[in-house]
C-alpha cells in the first residue's frame, strides 16, 4: 500500500467496472419497437463520468517541473505497448474463432493492414478493440504533457489560461447541446479537446484543501446526480421532439457530462473508507488490475454475450448478470497473470 491513494484506487475500481457496465448497456438503449429502455439509459448516464475521472485522476497528480519525457517514455511502456500486444493477440483470436486453429489461420491475417492501423494510430478500429480508444487518447494528452505542465501550476498567468480555456470549452459545450435540438449558427472552437479538458479539471482539485473537499463530498453527489439526470432528461427531450433515438448525451463533450463527472470525481476522491488495512490492502491490489481490466474486458464481453447462457438475456436483471461476470472473470483474469507471469518475469 506504500505510495498508493487508496482512495484513487477506489476510484479506479468504480470507474472501471461503470465502463464494463457501458459496453454492455450500450446495444440495449432501445426495444425492439425502438422505444427507450428508460432503466438502462438512466443507468448508463452514470456510467459516462467513468472515462473523465480517469483523465481527472492523471491530472491530479500533474505538476509544472515533472519530467515530460519520463512521462511519455513511462506511457509507451506501460499503457501503449501492452495495448498494442493486447489488439494483435485478439485479432488472432478473432481469426481462431472463424477459421480454427492453425498455423494458416494465422499466416491468412491480413498483418499488413493491422500494422497500417498500429501506424496510422487507429488501434481502437481493429476488430474487437474499440474500447482502446482511451489508449490512443492517453498518449495524445502525454505527448502534450511538456506543455500541459506548464498550466499546471498556481502562477497567474497559468491560472488566467486555464479559466480562459474552461470558459470558451464550456461554451462549446452549451452550443453543442442546444444544436441537438435547436438549430444554431454559433460555432465556438475550444483550443483544447476534451481529454485536456478533464485533465486540467484534475488538477484543479490539488487546489482545494482535504479538509474543505471532505466537507463538500455530498455537493459533489449532488452534482454528479443532477449531471446524470440531465443526461437522461435531455435525452429525452432529443427523443421526443426528433421521434428517433440520439446518443449525443452518452458521450464526454456534453455540459451534464462535465457537471456529473467533477461530481463523481469530488465525491469518489473523498469517500470515507473503513481504516481497515486489509480492505484497503484489496482495494489497492484492485487498483492496480484495472488498466489490465479495460485490456481485456470486451473480448471477455463478447464471449459471454455470444454463449447461450446470456444471449437471450435482454432484461436488466440479465444485463446485469453478464456485467458482473464480466467484471469477476476479468479481474481474476488480469491477477492470475499478474501472479504467475509478471511477477515470475521480475
Amino acid at each position: 500500500m506504500k505510495n498508493r491513494n487508496v482512495n484513487v484506487e477506489w476510484m479506479r475500481i468504480v470507474c472501471i467496472l461503470l465502463v464494463i457496465l457501458t459496453h454492455v448497456l450500450n446495444r440495449n438503449y432501445v426495444d425492439g419497437n425502438g422505444n427507450i429502455r428508460d432503466k438502462v439509459c438512466l443507468l448508463n448516464t452514470i456510467c459516462i463520468v467513468a472515462v473523465p475521472c480517469f483523465f481527472m485522476i492523471t491530472g491530479f497528480f500533474s505538476r509544472k517541473g515533472q519530467n515530460g519525457l519520463r512521462r511519455i517514455g513511462t506511457t509507451l511502456k506501460k499503457i501503449v505497448l501492452p495495448g498494442i500486444v493486447v489488439a494483435v493477440v485478439i485479432q488472432i483470436y478473432f481469426a481462431f474463432r472463424r477459421n480454427g486453429v492453425s498455423l494458416e489461420t494465422v499466416t491468412a491475417i491480413d498483418w499488413t493492414e493491422i500494422l497500417r492501423k498500429i501506424i496510422s494510430w487507429n488501434i481502437n478500429k481493429l476488430e474487437g478493440v474499440s474500447p482502446l480508444w482511451y489508449v490512443t487518447d492517453y498518449f495524445k494528452l502525454m505527448l502534450l504533457f511538456p506543455v500541459l505542465s506548464l498550466l499546471c501550476c498556481e502562477e497567474k498567468e497559468a491560472v488566467l489560461a486555464r479559466r480562459v480555456v474552461y470558459i470558451l470549452y464550456i461554451l462549446n459545450a452549451i452550443v453543442g447541446d442546444v444544436r441537438t435540438i435547436y438549430p444554431l449558427s454559433i460555432r465556438i472552437q475550444p483550443p483544447i479537446d476534451r481529454t485536456v479538458f478533464f485533465f486540467l479539471i484534475g488538477y484543479e482539485f490539488n487546489n482545494i484543501s482535504p479538509e474543505k473537499m471532505f466537507r463538500s463530498r455530498w455537493y459533489f453527489g449532488v452534482s454528479a446526480v443532477t449531471g446524470c439526470l440531465l443526461m437522461y432528461a435531455w435525452t429525452l427531450i432529443i427523443n421526443r421532439e426528433t421521434g428517433e433515438f440520439n446518443d449525443y448525451f452518452f458521450h464526454y463533450q456534453t455540459l451534464p457530462c462535465i457537471i456529473a463527472s467533477v461530481g463523481a470525481f469530488g465525491f469518489l476522491k473523498n469517500w470515507k473508507l473503513p481504516e481497515v488495512e486489509w480492505m484497503q490492502n484489496l482495494i489497492v491490489a484492485g487498483g492496480s488490475l484495472t488498466f489490465g481490466v479495460f485490456l481485456i474486458h470486451n473480448i471477455v464481453l463478447i464471449e459471454l454475450r455470444d454463449h447461450s447462457v446470456f444471449s437471450q438475456l435482454k432484461s436488466l436483471e440479465g444485463l446485469l448478470l453478464l456485467w458482473f461476470c464480466t467484471a469477476v472473470i476479468s479481474f481474476f483474469l488480469v491477477g492470475i497473470w499478474k501472479k504467475l507471469v509478471v511477477k515470475k518475469g521480475n
